[in-house]
C-alpha cells in the first residue's frame, strides 16, 4: 500500500497534478481528529487544527513500538483506533513527504460528512447529481 501511495504521489507531481505552489491538504475522519488531539496533548502544541511533517514523524516514532494494549492504556484509544493509528500516521507521513506538503489541516468533519459536503461542489463543476 505504501509503495503504491508513493508511486501515486510521484506520478501526481510528474503530471503537474500538484503545482510548485504551496498545496493545502485537508484531513478528515477519526484518525485525523486523534492526530490533532495527540499533537495538542502529547506534543504540547497550542491547537489541534494542523499537523506538520515533523510532528507526524514524532507521533509515529512514539506509537510504533507500543502494543495495542499500551496505546489504549497510555493514550485512551479505543481498541479499533489503537489498531490503526500507526498505519494512519505512516500513510499521512508518506503523503506529506512524497507530495512535498509541509502540513495537513485537520478538520472536525468526519469522512462521510466530508463526502456529502463535497457533493455540494459537483454542480459547480458541471457534474449532475441524482437526488432522490
Amino acid at each position: 500500500l505504501i509503495k503504491n501511495l508513493e508511486s501515486w504521489c510521484q506520478q501526481l507531481l510528474a503530471d503537474g497534478g500538484i503545482s510548485t505552489l504551496p498545496v493545502q491538504v485537508f484531513g478528515t475522519g477519526g484518525n485525523v481528529r486523534r492526530m490533532g488531539k495527540l499533537r495538542k496533548n502529547v506534543l504540547k502544541q497550542k491547537n489541534k487544527n494542523i499537523i506538520t511533517q515533523n510532528e507526524i514523524a514524532q507521533l509515529y516514532q512514539l506509537l510504533l513500538p507500543l502494543s495495542v494494549a499500551d496505546r489504549i492504556q497510555k493514550f485512551g484509544f479505543k481498541k479499533d483506533r489503537a489498531e490503526v493509528i500507526v498505519h494512519a500516521l505512516r500513510i499521512f507521513f508518506t503523503i506529506v513527504t512524497q507530495c512535498k506538503v509541509e502540513q495537513i489541516i485537520l478538520t472536525e468533519v468526519g469522512l462521510a460528512d466530508g463526502l456529502l459536503l463535497s457533493l455540494n461542489q459537483l454542480p459547480q463543476a458541471g457534474i449532475k447529481i441524482c437526488q432522490f
